[in-house]
């Protein structure tokens, strides 16, 4: 029997590095300075004021956020002291926009799309995000068609309506980065981001009809996936119709290789990943392209237990939390290698994230995550960097002088 999926949740991000503003604090409006002080950062998180503007709201995440959110509460128990150190694991505020007319185009889908949009921003820089969910009778095919969309595949239809006009999920992204841009920071020419990330996409499939299946043949266990089924998954996570011979050699270069599995200049092969989660449980698993995102597919839950709903969409969220952080700090630590004359604010912070990321998956010990984590190069290079463990690697950066050239 073919799936059918009801309810699936997608989010799709983008992260940016902004390494000039740590260095340079007069590019940050006198509002939002405190993004690039550590004092003032601590504070701010602990009075959960707002700050508003015309065009833009950016608060703190809130204690109610971080109690329902499984990756939030044990990162934030990372901070090494009594408290929360907020600045230290670079937990960021959420940016919401007002009066940000953003709207799925409709035209030739069958099934219904909620879309909202929010910006995550930090000392690092800022992660836009799109958050889709989609809801009705929807087969693989369509929902295919629908990734396919927002990756940009099918030129003949945008995906979303901005104001009206057709945009795709990377003009959407570009729009929000223009309004952080403008918001909070002086000149906003200066500020000097780079796309770290330029679009990853998270694909749960939260509530669907169907036989609860293992995935891998190799595994041995039964009833198992057959390769037209394995090809669908496959497929929806690419956004574009696979062959079971390219799933199949998709899937035979993804297993049991340790490496990051992007396809890299120099021939490195791409390769899928395949996790079982909660193994000693049920069936669920995921398939990760570093390259493109993952898509999840909690078959327990979305197949078996409607009312798991909810804990369904906490999944995602703590999916996205968890990988937007790490490749957030990843992009800014590349960035400060290219410019070995950097400063102390930015070394102080530079030393943050490799200590944040040497211990993140001692704390967070979700499946999926370690899996990713443990199998993805450059973020195991940045882990095996030194750490320095003076006091003194943490100053107060706005009470230094840049010496970036």
């Amino acid at each position: 029997m073919a799936y059918l999926f009801h309810e699936v949740d997608i989010i799709g991000f983008d992260t940016h590095t902004a390494l000039k503003p740590v260095a340079f604090p007069q590019l940050v409006k006198e509002p939002f300075r405190f993004l690039v002080s550590t004092k003032e950062y601590n504070e701010q998180y602990k009075s959960a004021q707002e700050v508003e503007t015309d065009y833009i709201i950016l608060r703190p995440i809130t204690q109610r956020e971080f109690k329902r959110n499984h990756f939030w509460k044990h990162y934030a128990a990372m901070s090494f002291g009594p408290e929360v150190d907020y600045w230290g694991v670079q937990i960021p505020f959420a940016v919401e926009p007002k009066s940000f007319d953003l709207k799925i185009n409709p035209v030739g889908l069958s099934f219904e799309v909620e879309v909202r949009p929010v910006v995550y921003i930090n000392s690092m820089g800022w992660s836009t995000n799109v958050e889709l969910h989609l809801k009705g009778d929807i087969d693989a095919a369509g929902l295919r068609d629908f990734v396919g969309r927002l990756r940009g595949l099918d030129h003949s239809q945008a995906p979303f309506l901005v104001a009206g006009e057709e945009k795709g999920l990377t003009g959407v992204f570009q729009r929000l980065g223009d309004l952080v841009r403008n918001e909070v920071y002086v000149t906003p020419a200066q500020v000097g981001d780079t796309r770290s990330t330029p679009r990853h996409l998270l694909i749960s499939l939260a509530r669907a009809e169907g036989e609860a299946k293992y995935f891998r043949t190799e595994w041995g266990l039964q009833p198992t996936m057959d390769d037209d089924e394995r090809r669908d998954m496959i497929s929806i996570l690419y956004g574009r119709e696979i062959s079971n011979d390219e799933a199949d050699r998709l899937l035979r270069q993804g297993k049991g290789v340790s490496g990051e599995e992007l396809e890299e200049e120099g021939g490195t092969p791409e390769r899928v990943l395949v996790v079982r989660v909660r193994k000693d449980k049920d069936k669920d698993f995921t398939l990760t392209s570093y390259k493109l995102g993952t898509l999840f597919f909690p078959q327990g839950d979305a197949l078996e237990r409607p009312k798991r709903r909810k804990a369904m969409g906490c999944m995602v969220s703590n999916a996205r939390n968890a990988t937007m952080i790490s490749l957030s700090m990843l992009g800014f630590s590349q960035a400060v290698k290219k410019f070995p004359k950097s400063n102390d604010a930015v070394e102080s912070l530079h030393e943050n994230i490799k200590a944040t990321i040497w211990n993140l998956s001692d704390h967070y010990d979700n499946d999926h995550y370690q899996n990713w984590y443990s199998n993805h190069r450059l973020l195991q290079s940045l882990r095996a960097e030194p750490v320095a463990t003076e006091e003194a690697s943490k100053p107060d950066v706005t009470s230094l002088k840049p010496r970036l050239p």
